[in-house]
């Protein structure tokens, strides 16, 4: 449902805000098993964007721009994805409206209003400190496939 630029950009931030001091863009790739390039792209993204501060040179790297806590995730995700992400018909139609809902309407309103509920009340530290779960967010790979006895995958 992300563009993996956004993907990356909420990865990124969650392991800068978990990390005292900045990062380079080659730490953060693998920390996060993602391509250097397009970690790069999108750190210049969200620096530009006030969310975070680089620093050339020796001891430099990308280090959060504010307080975690001050970051939530809906403000990261309108200004990648823009602010009418997840907002539209998921058919497509420009004439769904809930006078002429689609097929799909009723059930997609509250789907959304949960998702931008979530992004709402959760910001960036969040993500850094959260459960186990949550911290998957920050290492990418295959999961590991689970064998059941006599059972051939």
């Amino acid at each position: 449902m992300l563009r993996s630029e956004t993907r990356h950009a909420l990865r990124s931030l969650a392991a800068l805000a978990s990390d005292p001091g900045p990062l380079t863009i080659g730490a953060l790739s693998r920390r996060l098993r993602a391509p250097a390039p397009a970690l790069g792209q999108v750190l210049h993204h969200l620096a530009r964007l006030g969310f975070v501060s680089g620093q050339r040179g020796p001891g430099g790297g990308y280090r959060l721009a504010r307080p975690a806590t001050a970051i939530g995730l809906a403000q990261v995700v309108d200004a990648l994805e823009g602010p009418g992400f997840a907002r539209s018909c998921l058919f497509g139609l420009s004439r769904c409206s809930d006078r002429r809902p689609c097929p799909l309407h009723d059930i997609w309103a509250g789907v959304r209003e949960r998702l931008l509920g979530g992004f709402t009340a959760t910001t960036v530290a969040d993500l850094a400190a959260g459960s186990d779960r949550r911290k998957r967010l920050c290492v990418s790979g295959p999961r590991p496939v689970r064998q059941t006895k006599g059972v051939r995958g």
